[in-house]
Formats: C-alpha cells, sequence, structure tokens
C-alpha cells in the first residue's frame, strides 16, 4: 500500500510493496522530460500502468481501461508550470486547488501531519510510523523551476 505527500514544492512517498505477506522496495514517483513529477497509489501492477501512460503524455482519449477496474491506481501529477491535479477511476484532470495533498492508505495520517506543519517528507514518515501499509523508506521529488 502506499502514502504520497505533496507540500507545495516536494512530493513525496514510501517505498512498501506487499505481495502474499511479503515487503519488497519500490519507486512510486517519477519525474517526466518537461519537469513534471508524479506519484501513483494502488495496487502495484495498476500503478505502473498509469505512469506508463502519464510519461506518455496524458492522452486522456487514450486513459487504461484498466482503471475502471476495481483495482484501479490514483495519480497525482504537478507540473512546474501548470499547477497540480490528480486522476482517479475516470479521464478527468482534477484541479488540487489545496496547497497540500495526501492519497493513499497512509494518506489521511500525511495530511494531517502537514496541516499541523509538517513537511511532505515528515508527513510520510508519520504514516510509516503509524500504519502498517506503509514503510520501506521514503522517495522524494522536487519541481525544477
Amino acid at each position: 500500500m502506499t502514502v504520497i505527500a505533496w507540500d507545495g514544492k516536494t512530493l513525496a512517498a514510501d517505498r512498501q510493496a506487499t505481495s502474499n505477506g511479503l515487503i519488497r522496495a519500490v519507486t512510486k514517483i517519477w519525474r517526466r522530460g518537461d519537469g513534471a513529477i508524479a506519484g501513483a497509489a494502488g495496487g502495484l501492477a495498476q500503478s505502473l500502468i498509469v505512469r506508463e501512460w502519464w510519461q506518455a503524455g496524458e492522452d486522456l482519449s487514450a486513459y487504461p481501461d484498466t482503471q475502471r477496474d476495481e483495482d484501479w491506481a490514483g495519480l497525482f501529477v504537478a507540473h512546474p508550470i501548470l499547477g497540480c491535479w490528480h486522476y482517479e477511476q475516470r479521464a478527468a484532470r482534477i484541479p488540487v486547488e489545496d496547497r497540500i495533498f495526501a492519497m493513499g492508505n497512509g494518506g489521511d495520517l500525511a495530511l494531517g501531519a502537514m496541516a499541523a506543519g509538517a513537511c511532505a517528507e515528515q508527513a510520510v514518515a508519520v504514516a510509516i510510523q503509524w500504519s502498517a501499509d506503509c514503510g520501506a523508506g521514503i522517495d522524494l521529488l522536487s519541481l525544477q523551476l
């Protein structure tokens, strides 16, 4: 499971993936050539499918059909010029108008931590401390303006 946190300048994510009771480390946040950064929360296979779609340029007409399945992945995007948005089960760019954002199983913990003044990295650390679904380290990406 996952926690993704955005504090307005840094995107942070835990690294834990769990399969058949075994924990392994994976990367859940990425950078694209245009300077955008993104992170996915959900099943690992579906997260990688939406990552590939995002890396190919976010063509809404080519939104993965598998996102309509029960096992869909949320995708958060921060662009240095266009701002922030996220995707859920449908091909719709949902604007993020708040300065902070979090998603995944540890998202509520991370959002609360950031609302209390934590940065994204600290918020993910809080989620790792209190959620059995988050762990295995923290990855960070910042927008390059």
